[in-house]
């Protein structure tokens, strides 16, 4: 019992050593671009993974009042468009994280689960939301965005 134990810890180990963690092709639907980042302006992102794209971005204030107790004027919110020129339906996670000059993270967002789908050839906005960090957005200078299906 010891030895199979022993054994299967090497396993494991071997699985997540240095040697084994080389950069392989990734077989899965996924991508990452970065751009320049300017606050409150569309930004033409032209990320595209086998067929589906993420082509605009835009974070902005998420209007009048933010939740029953707490309002506030800095971007929060996201608006992204996102096509599907392949020939099924997807259900694509974008994530976006946005840094200052010095590389420091000041905002993460995402999409959510996958609960949105595109059908062939459809365009749609999706929206994210930058939880409770995000205040320091208007000194963001990189933006990442990734996409998944």
């Amino acid at each position: 019992m010891r030895l199979l134990s022993a054994a299967l810890m090497l396993l494991a180990f071997s699985l997540v050593s240095p040697a084994s963690a080389e950069w392989k092709e990734v077989a899965a639907n996924t991508g990452t671009t970065k751009l320049d980042f300017t606050p409150r302006e569309w930004l033409d992102v032209k990320l595209a993974v086998n067929g589906v794209s993420v082509d605009r971005l835009k974070l902005h204030q998420a209007g009048k009042m933010t939740s029953l107790v707490l309002q506030h004027d800095e971007a929060n919110r996201g608006t992204i468009v996102v096509t599907n020129a392949t020939q099924v339906v997807v259900h694509p996670a974008i994530a976006v994280a946005v840094f200052d000059a010095e590389g420091r993270l000041l905002a993460a967002a995402n999409t959510g689960v996958r609960m949105k789908s595109l059908k062939p050839g459809e365009t749609k906005e999706l929206d994210i939301h930058f939880g409770g960090v995000f205040r320091h957005l208007e000194k963001g200078r990189t933006l990442y965005v990734s996409l998944e299906f």
